[in-house]
């Protein structure tokens, strides 16, 4: 195991090339995972779009993860026929969220306010 990355509460660590964040508090002394930092690894070490309530990998494209967030990209399909993409941090507190994940769709779409623009997802919403 080797620590990517820090910051004052976390860790970015790297153990059997699985990428994850922990609290510092998670780690021992030694240099090993408490319970509560082996429980992270095998979170992490499992399909990562399994902490969604829907299948976001069909959904979204997952672009970076931070400490508390998740940058996503999605599709956004314009009347004309053209796609542009817009990127959208989603808190880890609100990945199981349906409501909010549609909300913040529709705030993309806002961006863009010609008629009949959407983002391509199942959860489509309508203007």
């Amino acid at each position: 195991m080797h620590i990517e990355k820090e910051t004052e509460k976390a860790l970015l660590v790297n153990h059997n090339a699985v990428s994850f964040w922990i609290q510092r508090r998670w780690l021992k002394a030694d240099g090993t995972f408490t319970k509560a930092g082996w429980k992270a690894y095998h979170i992490a070490s499992r399909n990562h779009w399994e902490h969604f309530s829907f299948n976001a990998m069909k959904e979204f494209e997952y672009i970076q993860e931070t400490e508390k967030a998740v940058l996503l990209r999605c599709a956004v399909k314009l009347p004309d026929g053209a796609e542009e993409s817009q990127e959208f941090w989603l808190p880890k507190t609100m990945l199981r969220n349906w409501n909010f994940v549609s909300d913040k769709v529709k705030e993309i779409e806002a961006k863009f306010p010609f008629h009949g623009t959407y983002v391509k997802w199942s959860g489509r919403t309508t203007k």
